[in-house]
């Protein structure tokens, strides 16, 4: 299994655009929708080597760094165009322009996701169910605050990003 992941790794490398256009000389269009369903394959296969795996490809993704990314892949997501836009503007070298990039949004990030994802997901929302309501008036009044607090910690967190 670990030699089949590692084989699956290298072929999802070597079909990255930059290293097929550097290995082979000519350029091929990946982004076609034809490549959607053998790349899916190809993840898939690579996850369960991960998975199932004690080799290379189960030891690289579990990774502190990799693992911490994961963790923060929301908050990159959302705000890693800002930094990207902000970045193209200034008037310094490519490489420089890529390290400014990759530090504020992994820091921009990592700030978003302590201080509002982390806490958002904290809140319980209850239901309509009978049984619940009555649990939820049972509890304690400092319980029933902290939720309150967390909801207004985070929209002004919204508000003010």
């Amino acid at each position: 299994m670990d030699v089949f992941g590692f084989i699956v790794f290298l072929i999802i490398l070597l079909t990255t655009p930059y290293y097929f256009e550097h290995i082979f000389g000519f350029k091929v269009n990946f982004h076609s929708s034809k490549l959607y369903f053998p790349y899916a394959v190809l993840w898939g296969i690579l996850l369960i080597s991960a998975k199932y795996g004690q080799g290379f490809i189960k030891f690289f993704l579990e990774l502190k760094i990799l693992r911490f990314i994961g963790t923060i892949s929301y908050s990159l997501y959302l705000f890693h165009m800002l930094f990207l836009n902000l970045t193209k503007q200034l008037e310094v070298n490519a490489q420089m322009k890529f390290f400014i990039f990759f530090i504020s949004s992994i820091l921009f990030s990592s700030f978003s996701y302590l201080l509002i994802e982390r806490p958002l997901s904290k809140i319980k929302i209850y239901s309509t169910n009978l049984d619940e309501r009555r649990l939820y008036k049972q509890m304690p009044e400092n319980k029933k605050n902290t939720s309150i607090r967390r909801i207004i910690f985070g929209l002004f967190f919204l508000i003010l990003f």
